[in-house]
């Protein structure tokens, strides 16, 4: 069986960390031969802090599954990026309304995340975040033109709700058979509203369909944790689908199982269960 779960609000805890007990306890299933990995929205750099001390062996899927990477290097294994043709007008629908977007590429050898103008407190609270966090991607936004020679893996925008339901909606009119795209509340900066866009094939599901062969196993023998609308699509490939107790209507309505809230890491519990 290959295990898959999300991390925030899933795997994590309400302060976005891996308790100490979901980490040991992890890493000893993991010393007995059990398959796990994670799938989520956050970068290599940013989910190797949080769960560095994992002794994952499998590749990890990032930004939503445009990233399938190595865990212990961050050594991109596949990234599905943007249309090239598409960036220049996907650029300005999303100044039109007022927003300046952060932009996750790839040159070949290395992850950048460039940032132009601040115009808001939610991202002033992702720049601070960042700077903390110590992100070495992150790279001033001086000619946007220039920045989509390289390999683009998406864009990230920070408002209010009403400014990013708009902007979604017109991107949805425009560009919606081209482009996946999340919108969501950031739990740990409430009140701003982020929407991720990525290639239309960078989904969870795809990610893991490509795990899936790789270690030649079909849906039959997959089990997946999840909360969000970024985890539906993974919820229609696998067989056994897990939600946590705070999940959204959408994935608890689409779950063989519902586990208990993320805060009492019912991921770990439900590996261990299995496990016996």
């Amino acid at each position: 069986m290959l295990y898959v779960s999300d991390l925030d609000n899933t795997l994590l805890n309400a302060s976005a960390e891996l308790s100490g007990y979901a980490r040991d306890k992890i890493n000893e299933l993991i010393n007995r031969d059990m398959l796990f990995t994670v799938a989520t929205a956050r970068s290599w750099f940013s989910a190797n802090r949080i769960i560095g001390e994992l002794n994952l062996n499998l590749p990890v899927i990032l930004f939503n599954g445009s990233v399938i990477a190595e865990f212990t290097s961050g050594d991109n294994l596949h990234v599905q990026s943007m249309d090239k043709a598409l960036l220049p007008a996907l650029f300005e629908v999303v100044k039109s309304h007022g927003c300046v977007p952060y932009i996750s590429t790839f040159n070949g050898s290395e992850n950048k995340l460039y940032y132009g103008e601040i115009v808001n407190e939610g991202m002033v609270w992702f720049q601070e975040d960042r700077k903390q966090a110590g992100d070495n991607r992150m790279r001033k936004m001086d000619n946007p033109i220039a920045i989509f020679e390289e390999t683009v893996i998406g864009f990230t925008i920070i408002h209010q709700k009403t400014v990013i339901r708009a902007l979604y909606q017109e991107l949805q009119v425009q560009f919606g058979d081209r482009l996946e795209m999340h919108h969501y509340e950031n739990a740990y900066s409430r009140g701003w509203q982020w929407l991720s866009i990525n290639d239309k094939k960078a989904t969870k599901r795809f990610a893991i369909e490509f795990l899936l062969k790789r270690l030649d196993k079909d849906p039959s023998q997959l089990t997946v944790f999840g909360d969000s609308v970024n985890d539906i699509s993974m919820f229609t490939l696998a067989d056994h689908r897990i939600a946590v107790a705070n999940a959204s209507r959408d994935v608890k309505r689409m779950a063989t199982e519902i586990v208990d809230h993320h805060t009492k890491d019912p991921v770990v519990k439900y590996l261990l269960q299995q496990s016996r």
